[in-house]
């Protein structure tokens, strides 16, 4: 079950050890390691192999990575987004849960990685963040009057050509239903 999870998985013994991964973990960090030969967590780092930034591309020093967070200070990391720099210079998105394994005595006796990756999940969100940015563009510079009203009818937004065209103070208006807006406009 572990080697075929469609997440990666890692373990790490109490030195840092790779005990065992999931086929997932070493497609996405571009390892393909034998689990008799003793590969250590830094290794990956060390030789170049891969990166780790965040999500605005500012490199993660080591010593703040969950895992050594959490093989130094017992700390279990939920939701940390990253991005993981491979020596080609092929980024990927990736979601990271790490949960440090303890003794009855609390003493940390090894680590758990899971992660995947969510490169086409941010990717979707940069498209949707650029659509979203043209049409407030076109809303914004349209010589069309618009006012947006909720599920309530309220007005939640207005354009610039709509205060123009209407010679209303939308701010002022904007507690105002639809129906209140049109009686007020037609007795005028």
């Amino acid at each position: 079950m572990f080697e075929n999870s469609p997440d990666g998985m890692i373990l790490f013994d109490a030195e840092e050890n790779v005990i065992k991964s999931s086929n997932s973990a070493q497609e996405l960090i571009k390892a393909n390691y034998d689990n008799s030969i003793k590969t250590k967590r830094i290794d990956f780092f060390k030789n170049g192999m891969m990166r780790m930034l965040l999500p605005d591309g500012t490199p993660i020093p080591y010593e703040l990575l969950p895992s050594t967070k959490a093989f130094k200070e017992g700390i279990m990391t939920k939701n940390f987004e990253s991005i993981v720099e491979y020596k080609s210079g092929k980024r990927i998105h990736i979601l990271e849960n790490v949960i440090p394994l303890k003794d009855s005595n609390n003493n940390i006796e090894g680590v758990v990685s899971i992660f995947k990756d969510i490169t086409k999940s941010k990717e979707n969100e940069e498209k949707l963040r650029k659509q979203s940015e043209e049409l407030n563009t076109v809303f914004e510079n349209s010589p069309d009057g618009m006012v947006f009203f909720d599920s309530e009818q309220k007005i939640v937004r207005f354009s610039a050509s709509a205060v123009d065209i209407l010679g209303v103070d939308f701010h002022n208006e904007n507690k105002k239903t639809r129906n209140n807006f049109l009686k007020k406009k037609i007795t005028r």
